[in-house]
């Protein structure tokens, strides 16, 4: 019995300890202003500061302000979920399209799918914009559909590359880590411009 009472406190000790050692952090980036030797902020730091309300300058915009599909990725390149006007309008800019072809019961989707997010995360190409476009799936909407059969899809996980409406390459259906994916589209977006 006295075994488990000191546990149950030593338990309790260590949980208050990191609770309170939590709470300056917080209060440190509740109130920046309070501390004054504290380095620029980071960009994690600014979407935090955007999420509570803070004015920002008008300089500083979303990478994918103007598309309404939701963001997949934060970073200068967006990764979106597919609408067919966010298409349309990638389409009509001129835009290379990395479509992702995601089959939400499919395990390798769902591989892919992180590792293309980790992937846009870190492009910084703003001639560039990713889909991910739901598959044969219950979340599949006609549009999807029917840019899957526009394309010739044949099953999840398959990744295309278009411009202007038109495939430019499909690669080998394999695995790709981010650094295979940030490749494979600068090698597109190179072939394109050149």
């Amino acid at each position: 019995m006295k075994y488990i009472i000191s546990m149950i406190t030593v338990v309790a000790i260590l949980f208050l300890v990191g609770c309170t050692a939590q709470v300056p952090v917080q209060q440190a980036a509740q109130n920046p202003q309070n501390n004054q030797n504290s380095p620029p902020p980071t960009e994690q730091q600014v979407v935090v500061t955007q999420s509570n309300n803070t004015q920002i300058s008008p300089e500083i915009t979303s990478p994918a302000a103007s598309y309404s599909g939701k963001l997949l990725s934060t970073n200068v390149t967006p990764y979106l979920e597919f609408t067919q006007s966010d298409y349309d309008k990638a389409v009509a800019d001129g835009k290379l399209i990395f479509l992702f072809f995601y089959g939400k019961d499919d395990p390798y989707s769902k591989i892919d799918d992180a590792q293309i997010r980790l992937a846009f995360n870190e492009m910084d190409y703003t001639t560039v914009v990713g889909f991910r476009v739901n598959y044969k799936d219950a979340d599949t909407t006609a549009d999807e559909t029917a840019i899957a059969n526009t394309f010739g899809i044949n099953g999840p996980h398959t990744k295309i590359i278009t411009k202007n409406g038109k495939m430019l390459r499909q690669p080998d259906d394999v695995r790709w880590l981010k650094n295979e994916v940030i490749s494979f589209i600068g090698q597109q977006l190179q072939n394109t411009q050149s």
